[in-house]
């Protein structure tokens, strides 16, 4: 005997289920990003969570960069987080401190999911400048690529990679073996939103 469900409308009892359980508070929010669970995150969204909650002064979108939970970041972008906020206590976005902090891999992230390279801290510095200024030459070379219009993820890849946009295969496998970022945790800002 077949059953009488249609996957057509299994999902849609799935999704009715996800539309009647309550909404996530902040902290679960916050909580889930903490962890990286793209799929419980994904779930929170859909059952309307804010993208832009904010737990202890520190934001849905900062906890996933921190935790370089890049999938997270996308989530959050996607669900209307703002992608630009200053924090109160310097005028830097998420993006500035990233580049600030050396963070090639995450700037990228935040640069494909919307993050405006333009905008500019108290003292007139972009993301850019304030990478320049801090010696992150491969942060830099990444938002500088932005900044000129290359789109390219392989481009871009290259270049996080401190490599030429033409080297090869190989080369790009033995920089990816030797490649370290700095490590992020221990002093984010907060992000009041």
């Amino acid at each position: 005997m077949r059953s009488s469900l249609s996957l057509s409308s299994l999902c849609r009892a799935r999704r009715d289920a996800r539309c009647a359980a309550p909404q996530p508070s902040s902290e679960e929010l916050c909580d889930t990003v903490e962890r990286g669970r793209e799929s419980e995150l994904s779930d929170c969204l859909l059952r309307g969570a804010d993208p832009t909650a904010v737990v202890h002064r520190t934001s849905a979108l900062w906890i996933a960069v921190i935790g370089g939970f890049g999938g997270c970041v996308s989530l959050l972008a996607a669900a209307g987080a703002d992608l630009n906020v200053l924090d109160e206590s310097d005028g830097n976005t998420v993006l500035m401190e990233l580049a600030r902090k050396g963070q090639t891999r995450m700037c990228r992230r935040l640069l494909e999911v919307g993050a405006d390279h333009t905008v500019k801290d108290e003292a007139g510095r972009t993301a850019l400048e304030l990478a320049r200024e801090k010696g992150w030459d491969t942060t830099a070379a990444v938002l500088e690529a932005w900044a000129n219009g290359t789109r390219d993820p392989a481009v871009l890849h290259r270049t996080a990679l401190g490599l030429p946009s033409d080297a090869t295969e190989a080369e790009v496998l033995e920089a990816e073996a030797e490649y370290k970022e700095p490590r992020l945790l221990g002093d984010a800002p907060c992000l009041i939103m």
